[in-house]
């Protein structure tokens, strides 16, 4: 009997103790995927221990990066901002098929395969395999089977969540612009996601007393809270397509420039109402855009539309099939 080669895949992704939890999230929607037909396996940051129990628990071998592992395997994917020259060349030499997550800016071109869902076209100067557009977002299917959203006519319950760290403590400028409005009549129903591990848990959940907010620290899972609110406020990167696949009216603030073509993109078909970048927005203009969502029952309303339309949660289906077909090639 001929023995069946089972064609091995790695997932290199970014999960130091700094980096939101975005990245591992995407990667599993497409390790789940790519599962179906070959074997996979995480390769977490030296210091992403805190992810190897989370990798681990959906069946998948995770472990932390050693650049001294060596040995051929039949592609890999890169997700993260930065990666050195030495690693990327140490990847490119193992695998043999190289594909990278691009959030913003041009792909190594030693890259077979550039996942941009951020942009409609390829990005100048590659070769390679570009997955452009939308469609081909990584973002679980969980998030697709939440029910519709209500649309009262002016918002009953807001959830406030920008990832794990928020270094830049956006989450705390919201609170404050929540209490601001309180004092001026719009007093809904508050749901916080927060992590213990971000610098600025305890102050945050200090102002939030202040609106009674219900506290979620450390949550598994933020699809319940997602499905319950009414509008939602977050970051840009997977957050944002993770509300528009849900159905959610969102307002957004991007914490980072690598936020800020997909926010330009959910936007641009009215799945998000994006205020700017967070190093750039007044607190006015924070006010203002979030009392005139409050209000505006009937972009609320077109909003979760659009977000449905725009986010199918498909996305790591097609990614997988364009991967192993290039390989196969």
């Amino acid at each position: 009997m001929v023995a069946v080669h089972q064609a091995v895949w790695t997932i290199r992704v970014a999960s130091n103790r700094m980096a939101g939890g975005g990245h591992v999230a995407r990667c599993l929607v497409l390790a789940r995927e790519l599962a179906r037909d070959v074997s996979v396996s995480l390769r977490l940051d030296p210091d992403g221990d805190r992810w190897l129990e989370t990798v681990r628990s959906e069946g998948f071998e995770a472990e932390l990066d050693d650049p001294r592992e060596r040995g051929r395997i039949d592609g890999c994917v890169l997700d993260g901002y930065r990666f050195s020259d030495e690693e990327l060349a140490r990847w490119r030499s193992r695998a043999g098929c190289l594909a990278v997550v691009v959030d913003a800016g041009t792909p190594t071109e030693l890259a077979d395969v550039a996942l941009c869902p951020w942009v409609a076209a390829p990005p100048v100067g590659f070769s390679g395999l570009a997955l452009c557009g939308i469609e081909h977002a990584l973002v679980d299917s969980r998030f697709r089977q939440v029910g519709p959203a209500e649309v009262p006519p002016i918002s009953r319950h807001v959830f406030v969540s920008f990832g794990r760290i928020d270094r830049y403590d956006v989450t705390g400028r919201v609170v404050a612009a929540l209490c601001r409005l309180s004092d001026r009549g719009w007093r809904p129903t508050v749901t916080i996601a927060l992590d213990s591990t971000s610098p600025h848990c305890a102050a945050v959940a200090s102002r939030a007393a202040a609106l009674g907010a219900d506290i979620l620290l450390d949550a598994a899972d933020i699809v319940p809270p997602l499905a319950a609110c009414d509008l939602a406020i977050g970051a840009g990167g997977v957050g944002a397509l993770e509300r528009a696949a849900a159905g959610r009216p969102s307002i957004a603030i991007a914490q980072t420039a690598e936020q800020g073509p997909l926010l330009q993109t959910l936007s641009g078909a009215n799945a998000t109402r994006w205020l700017g970048f967070a190093g750039e927005l007044s607190d006015d203009a924070l006010d203002a855009g979030l009392l005139s969502a409050a209000n505006d029952a009937a972009d609320r309303a077109s909003m979760a539309r659009s977000g449905r339309l725009s986010v199918d949660c498909l996305g790591a289906r097609r990614v997988a099939a364009a991967l192993l077909c290039r390989r196969a090639a």
